[in-house]
């Protein structure tokens, strides 16, 4: 099924702010496959508190999909993964994609995961982890974005460097 339609399935009493982040930052692609496990006792939804990792959870591969990140950092397109829940913890696995950075230049991304340990926290905080690969320029220019900023305080510019790059961040 296609990404928007199931988007429309997940239900706003089940990890309410996962599926807000979801609502608000995934786009486009396929579903390949899904899950959503509800184990909730009768009158537990009188309770006004978001659902825990007990009572929902769920498991979607996807293909071919957009998100948002974090900051400005460029988004992730023709993202092939999987998103996961329980209650209101997010983790998102990124077995491939690219973040277009302008000028034709791309950023190959794999091997990733971005976990949001508690989508009711705010500032939502989200911890990343990937590989990345792709000319050198393009990745530091995509390190130099909020909330990175690794070229703060360095007297150097994107378009001063040169080459490919292999890299984990």
């Amino acid at each position: 099924m296609a990404v928007a339609q199931v988007k429309q399935l997940w239900p706003w009493i089940a990890a309410g702010g996962a599926r807000r982040w979801v609502m608000n930052n995934f786009f486009g692609g396929q579903v390949l496959s899904g899950r959503v496990a509800y184990d909730i006792a009768a009158g537990r939804l009188q309770i006004r508190k978001p659902l825990n990792a007990e009572e929902v959870s769920g498991l979607f591969e996807i293909s071919g999909s957009r998100f948002d990140t974090a900051g400005v950092l460029p988004a992730v397109r023709d993202a092939v993964g999987a998103i996961k829940f329980t209650g209101e913890r997010v983790e998102i696995s990124l077995a491939s994609g690219k973040s277009f950075i302008g000028e034709g230049r791309e950023v190959a991304l794999s091997n990733g995961t971005m976990v949001i340990a508690d989508t009711t926290v705010r500032p939502l905080i989200a911890r990343m982890d990937m590989d990345f690969k792709g000319e050198a320029s393009a990745i530091a220019q995509v390190a130099s974005l909020e909330p990175l900023n690794a070229l703060r305080g360095i007297d150097l510019a994107p378009a001063d460097l040169s080459g490919q790059v292999d890299g984990h961040v």
